[in-house]
């Protein structure tokens, strides 16, 4: 029923002129299937979701986007000069390596760092990914298999409203957003060094589901669709926070992370909004707290 009603909505929106919203629909170009959660980007510095049925509204003067998504091509494309409401999203050839896992031949570990420092995501820009880089231990044994991700997150699964204040400015109407997460294992990219290529078919789309987690250590087991061989070269472990709702700028993220603390200045890396360049991040280099994961893995060896 809710497909039926996103299509019929996009019909009935799209004979309004230009200057009004336009609703869109991301399609698979090959299966024809909806493509969830694919993110919009509409300047340098604002961007939206599609929703889980591959819905968007354009918001009213907008001439152009771009779309950006982990398993598919991205796009440039002006408003007007679409057809109808449907974009064909083509599909990214990725090589992956799935790996075979025998449970009695392997013992778990778990590999991550900690720090003391939290962020939060405030004010509009909506899309935000953050990534940290680990390699596998040199000891000459055969190359472990990553099998989940944790996550320590420090959380509220409500959405609700409140007030907040920015500058002079006070906001009676500021909303606490709580995103759903895309959570993804990928290789490095031999041209920038940041993330690049997933090796796990686009990721794991992960909700909170605590309703009330305010535990500062509270670790999230989040298992890979498919276990998959440890690059000898390292691998990105990426955090994209997706939120369908619009993003004001007196409007907070959740749920947010606690940083880890970089191996190195350049381990840690940042992307906001998704589609923009990667960029390194030295925040959460403070002193370790070796009890905690804040993004980690459990490899099997």
């Amino acid at each position: 029923m809710e497909r039926i009603l996103c299509s019929l909505a996009a019909v009935l929106i799209w004979t309004l002129p230009t200057s009004a919203q336009t609703r869109l629909r991301f399609l698979d170009k090959e299966t024809g299937a909806p493509v969830s959660y694919v993110h919009v980007l509409f300047d340098s510095e604002n961007g939206k979701y599609a929703d889980e049925e591959g819905c968007l509204t354009v918001p009213e003067g907008v001439d152009a986007f771009e779309t950006h998504h982990i398993s598919y091509e991205p796009q440039s494309i002006e408003v007007r000069a679409l057809r109808d409401s449907t974009v064909l999203l083509v599909p990214l050839v990725q090589a992956l390596t799935p790996a075979f896992v025998f449970p009695n031949s392997y013992h778990k570990r778990t590999i991550g760092y900690a720090g003391s420092k939290r962020k939060t995501f405030q004010g509009g820009r909506n899309g935000y990914a953050i990534a940290e880089f680990f390699k596998p231990s040199a000891d000459g044994k055969p190359a472990p298999v990553i099998s989940k991700v944790l996550l320590n997150l420090f959380a509220v699964n409500l959405k609700k409203n409140g007030t907040t204040s920015i500058g002079d400015k006070v906001y009676d109407d500021a909303v606490t957003h709580v995103a759903k997460l895309r959570v993804d294992i990928r290789e490095a990219d031999p041209a920038t060094g940041g993330p690049g290529a997933s090796l796990v078919d686009g990721g794991v789309i992960y909700e909170i589901k605590d309703r009330f987690s305010l535990s500062m250590h509270k670790i999230h087991k989040i298992p890979l669709k498919n276990p998959v061989v440890f690059p000898e070269e390292g691998a990105f472990v990426v955090v994209e926070w997706i939120i369908t709702d619009d993003v004001r700028v007196q409007d907070t993220i959740l749920p947010y992370i606690w940083l880890t603390r970089p191996e190195t200045p350049s381990s840690s890396w940042n992307q906001w909004p998704v589609g923009t360049a990667w960029k390194r991040s030295n925040d959460g280099r403070s002193e370790d707290r070796t009890h905690a994961y804040c993004i980690g893995m459990e490899i099997l060896e």
